[in-house]
């Protein structure tokens, strides 16, 4: 949609169609996020382990052998602090892998009590 197809509902109209939205918005935006000091802290951060096989939380498909290469980099890299980024062709799953480490780091929260 190009900008000159975009629309601005009234605040009032939006409240009347979608009330529990909005009070959630405004819950959410009033709350300060605070990040777990053991996941923000290089030094208290899991160790990196690489993974062999595919990951458990990997449902209804499977990730290819440059993907799960994709993956450990990440995961490397973010046990150590340091920034990566994925640059490859276009269609190679680059948003498979970024959702598979994001499910990793989850899956190690959840492991340690963490959420």
């Amino acid at each position: 949609m190009t900008y000159e197809a975009c629309t601005w509902e009234e605040g009032d109209l939006i409240i009347a169609l979608a009330p529990e939205q909005v009070d959630k918005y405004w819950n959410r935006s009033k709350t300060v996020q605070v990040s777990k000091q053991s996941e923000s802290n290089v030094a208290t951060r899991r160790s990196y382990r690489k993974l062999e096989a595919q990951p458990s939380y990997i449902k209804n498909g499977e990730l290819r052998d440059f993907q799960m290469k994709g993956l450990n980099w990440l995961a490397y890299n973010w046990t150590k602090g340091h920034n990566g980024i994925l640059a490859d062709e276009m269609g190679l799953g680059k948003t498979v892998q970024t959702v598979a480490f994001m499910s990793w780091v989850c899956v190690g929260c959840s492991a340690t009590g963490d959420r």
